[in-house]
C-alpha cells in the first residue's frame, strides 16, 4: 500500500526493477492511494515511484524476500495458545545453542520476548526485547528492531514506566522508511497514546491527527478503530466537548465492521469515554446517547464478547462498577470490583481505579475513614510506581483524602493547598480542572 499526496493517480506509476508493477487506485484524502494487486515473488528487488509526465523515479525501497522463514519461531510463539506457553522458554534457548545463523539467533530471542509478552512477565520480556533490539540494529535488521521496541514500550508502560517506554518510542522513530508508511501511522498512534497516559493532552491530540490522517490514507482500519475512540478522550479533556463527541460518534461507527475480541475492544473505549462525558452532565444532557444507558449496553455487550475469546475481563467489570455508583448501587458495585480484582493481567492502573472506585462507595456511604484508607493506599502506589507522574490522579486522591477529612470534622489545610492547586496550576487538563473546581466549590459550600 502506498500513498502520494497531491498527485492525480493517472500520473503515478509502480515499478518493480524498472518493469511496470499492477496496482489498483484511488484518490484518498488529498493524494492517490495505490494497493498492490498481487505480491511480488521475486527474491530481491527494488520498488520505485516514476511520474509519467517527467519520467523520472522520485521514491525507491529495496525490498529482500530471500528469506521467507525468517521469523517463524517468533511466528510460532504468537500463533500458540496461551496454556501452551510455559515451559516454551527452555525449548527455545535449546535452539538458540544449535543455531549459528544470527537471524535465526535473532528470531529465537524474539521468540522468548514474546512468550514472556503474553505470560504477562514484563521485566523478563523488557529485558530480552533490549537484547534483541540492539542484535537486530547490528545485523541491518532494522525493522525488526523497530518491531521489538514497540512490543517494548508496551511492556515499560504496563509496568508505569512512561518516561522509559517515551525514550524508547523516540530511538526507534529513525528506523522508519521516509515516507507516509503503516510503521509512520502505528508509530504516531503509539506516541498519541503515551502522550495521552502521561497527560501530555496537546500532544496527544496532534499525534492522533496525523494518526487518523494517515490511516485514511493508507485503510489501516486498525488505528482508525482505536485512534478515534482514543482522540476522543484526549478532545474530552481539552474541554472541546462537541468536537470530542463528533469523534466518539465516527468511532460509533466502526463497531458495524467488527465482531469477537476487537469489537468488545472498541465498546469498552467506547463506554468509558461515556463516563467521562456524563461527568459534564449539563452538556451531556443535550446530546442524544450521551448517557449511562447506552454506556451500560456496550458494557454489557463487551463483557459477553469477550467471555468468549479472552479471560481478561476486569476493565469491564470496574466500568460496570462505575456505573452502579453512579446509580447508587452500592453492593453490585463492590461485587463487581471484587470479581474484577481477581481478573488476569491485571496492571497498576487498574489497581488504582478498583482502590479509587472502593473509596467513592464508602464515603457515599458514610465512611469516611475508609475512604480515607483507601486514598492513602493510592498515594503509596503512587509514589512507589510514578512519583514524578500522575498529575490528575494524585489531584483525585488529594481532593478525596480532604473531602474524607472534612466528613470527619477535620478541614486538613495542607489537603486544602493541595486541591487548591490542583484547578490553579494547571497540574491537570481543562476538562477535569473545571470539574474539580466545582467538586471544591460544593465542599467548601458545605463547611459553611
Amino acid at each position: 500500500m502506498l500513498w502520494v499526496e497531491g498527485i492525480a493517480c493517472d500520473k503515478l506509476e509502480v515499478r518493480e526493477d524498472k518493469q511496470p508493477l499492477a496496482f489498483d487506485t484511488s484518490y484518498v484524502n488529498g493524494g492517490c492511494q495505490l494497493k498492490q494487486k498481487e505480491p511480488s515473488k521475486q527474491p530481491h528487488s527494488v520498488l520505485s515511484l516514476r511520474n509519467k509526465d517527467t519520467g523520472t523515479d522520485f521514491w525507491q525501497l529495496p525490498m529482500d524476500r530471500s528469506k521467507p522463514w525468517l521469523m517463524e519461531w517468533t511466528d510460532r510463539m504468537w500463533r500458540r495458545d496461551s496454556v501452551d506457553l510455559e515451559g516454551t522458554e527452555a525449548e527455545l534457548q535449546s535452539q538458540s545453542l544449535e543455531q549459528a545463523a544470527p537471524e535465526v539467533q535473532i528470531d529465537l530471542l524474539m521468540a522468548r520476548a514474546v512468550v514472556f509478552h503474553r505470560l504477562g512477565q514484563i521485566h523478563d520480556g523488557i529485558r530480552v526485547f533490549s537484547r534483541v533490539i540492539e542484535n537486530s540494529r547490528q545485523h541491518g535488521f532494522d525493522s525488526i528492531a523497530y518491531d521489538a521496541a514497540t512490543l517494548q514500550w508496551y511492556m515499560l508502560e504496563r509496568a508505569g514506566m512512561l518516561e522509559e517506554a517515551w525514550l524508547t518510542l523516540q530511538a526507534v522513530k529513525p528506523l522508519i522508511q521516509d515516507g507516509l508508511s503503516g510503521k509512520e501511522v502505528g508509530w504516531d498512534f503509539d506516541a498519541g497514546y503515551l502522550s495521552m497516559l502521561m497527560e501530555r493532552a496537546q500532544d496527544a491530540d496532534q499525534y492522533f491527527r496525523r494518526c487518523l490522517a494517515g490511516a485514511e490514507r493508507l485503510d489501516l482500519s486498525f488505528y482508525l478503530r482505536y485512534a478515534l475512540p482514543y482522540h476522543a478522550n484526549v478532545l474530552l479533556s481539552l474541554d472541546r466537548f462537541d468536537d470530542a463527541w463528533l469523534t466518539q460518534q465516527r468511532a460509533m461507527a466502526q463497531l458495524d465492521k467488527l465482531s469477537g475480541c476487537p469489537k468488545s475492544e472498541l465498546q469498552l473505549l467506547l463506554a468509558n469515554n461515556l463516563l467521562q462525558f456524563v461527568q459534564d452532565d449539563s452538556r451531556a444532557s443535550l446530546v442524544e446517547g450521551c448517557d449511562l444507558k447506552q454506556s451500560l449496553f456496550l458494557l454489557t455487550s463487551a463483557r459477553e464478547l469477550k467471555q468468549k475469546c479472552t479471560n481478561d475481563v476486569g476493565q469491564v467489570l470496574a466500568s460496570l462498577a462505575e456505573i452502579m455508583i453512579s446509580e447508587n448501587r452500592f453492593k453490585d458495585a463492590s461485587s463487581y470490583l471484587d470479581e474484577a480484582d481477581r481478573a488476569v493481567d491485571v496492571i497498576y492502573r487498574d489497581t488504582l481505579r478498583s482502590l479509587e472506585l472502593r473509596a467513592k462507595i464508602a464515603f457515599s456511604e458514610g465512611h469516611p475513614a475508609i475512604s480515607q484508607y483507601y486514598f492513602e493506599r493510592m498515594e503509596r502506589i503512587l509514589s512507589e510506581v510514578r512519583p514524578d507522574q500522575g498529575g490528575l490522579t494524585k489531584c483525585k486522591v488529594a481532593i478525596g483524602l480532604w473531602e474524607a477529612s472534612l466528613l470527619q470534622g477535620n478541614n486538613d489545610l495542607e489537603l486544602a493547598k493541595q486541591t487548591q492547586r490542583c484547578v490553579d496550576a494547571e497540574i491537570v487538563s481543562p476538562f477535569f480542572r473545571r470539574l474539580f473546581t466545582k467538586r471544591i466549590t460544593a465542599a467548601r459550600r458545605n463547611l459553611r
